[in-house]
């Protein structure tokens, strides 16, 4: 046969600088989720939960939840005794707080901290004790804490991200370049979930960007629906072309679209992301703007609770749960959803049914 010809010396290609990914992909898809079982202790425990604050209906649904979820618990002889205490938004008094805990004789704590930063020495400390530690909703990131059992929390980078995702794509669809402007309302300053969600807005807002879609405005509105009124006045004011808004829940749509209605214009001409509310889900008819629920589960403290009860059984738990927020947007079911009878305040995705709802969400 005839002899090969020898291939030319191949010249190596430069090693590929590898791509750090982006911290909202990494929480929902950690390289170690930091899989452990703790040495089983028989039930039935005692169960401290420590809440933040209750100041808003999806707290109280949270908490509603927690009291349904433990008493059933309790029935079914998991649970002996439990007990649920609001922090009213003071770390210091969050802090004494976890100490009653340790005297009460708590077996486990789940904890939502007013300021992860300051709670962060009281969960290691606690849980280096032996008593499980579970934190929820405005927990530290994994990589700032070390000793606690389990995190679970909503990947609140990718509830910021795909918000402004939503709104940028529908302001490339609706308008020309010169009016793809968006403004983000977010909640209170310094809170973990306030941080995650306006940097996932950031990161959405910055793939859209070689289209002309801009970030020109973002505010704290304190999860105050007439505060965010007040701010997205002062925003239309300021840029009158705004026609997309980002908010980070606790329905504060409410208040936007009542600054665009005071400012004569359409709100049907308007793209709004908020939460699963009932009354977003009547304007959101009434006024026909395209719309985005990006759902934050009150449900976060019970799933905590859960993860708490199969470690001191002694099943392996995850340290982090960070998951994907729920989303329906106005080209899905959102016409198919039941809400006659309904507290406007209701939030719908929750584990409690209508009848619970009507009693426990009073206004």
């Amino acid at each position: 046969s005839p002899t090969a010809t020898p291939s030319p010396t191949a010249t190596p290609s430069p090693t590929a600088t590898p791509v750090t990914p982006w911290i909202g992909d990494q929480l929902s898809a950690p390289s170690d989720p930091g899989w452990h079982r703790t040495p089983r202790v028989n039930p039935p425990y005692k169960i401290a939960c420590l809440g933040a604050w209750t100041g808003n209906p999806w707290r109280v649904i949270c908490d509603s939840e927690t009291k349904l979820v433990l008493d059933g618990y309790k029935d079914i002889g998991w649970v002996e005794d439990w007990v649920l205490m609001d922090a009213g938004g003071d770390a210091m008094l969050q802090k004494r707080q976890m100490a009653d805990a340790v005297s009460w004789g708590a077996d486990a704590i789940t904890i939502d901290p007013v300021s992860a930063e300051a709670l962060i020495p009281d969960i290691e400390a606690t849980h280096k004790q032996g008593i499980y530690v579970a934190s929820n909703n405005e927990s530290p990131l994994p990589s700032e804490i070390t000793h606690v059992g389990t995190i679970v929390n909503t990947n609140y980078y990718k509830y910021g991200a795909a918000g402004a995702e939503f709104v940028a794509e529908r302001l490339i669809a609706k308008y020309p370049k010169e009016k793809r402007q968006m403004a983000n309302i977010r909640g209170i300053a310094g809170a973990p979930s306030n941080i995650s969600r306006a940097e996932g807005c950031q990161y959405g807002v910055s793939k859209y960007a070689d289209q002309g879609v801009k970030l020109v405005a973002s505010t704290d509105s304190n999860w105050s629906s007439s505060k965010a009124r007040e701010d997205a006045a002062d925003v239309l004011a300021a840029h009158p072309d705004v026609r997309g808004w980002v908010t980070q829940g606790a329905a504060m749509l409410p208040g936007i679209v009542g600054a665009i209605l005071d400012a004569k214009q359409d709100p049907a001409e308007h793209i709004i992301t908020d939460e699963d509310v009932v009354i977003d889900l009547k304007l959101h008819w009434q006024y026909n703007f395209d719309f985005l629920c990006t759902v934050n589960p009150p449900s976060q403290r019970i799933w905590s609770i859960y993860e708490v009860l199969k470690a001191l059984y002694g099943c392996p738990v995850r340290k982090i749960n960070h998951f994907d927020p729920p989303i329906i947007s106005s080209e899905d079911e959102l016409h198919n959803i039941w809400i006659d009878g309904l507290p406007d305040a209701a939030y719908l995705l929750t584990h409690m049914t209508a009848d619970q709802l009507k009693t426990y969400v009073k206004a």
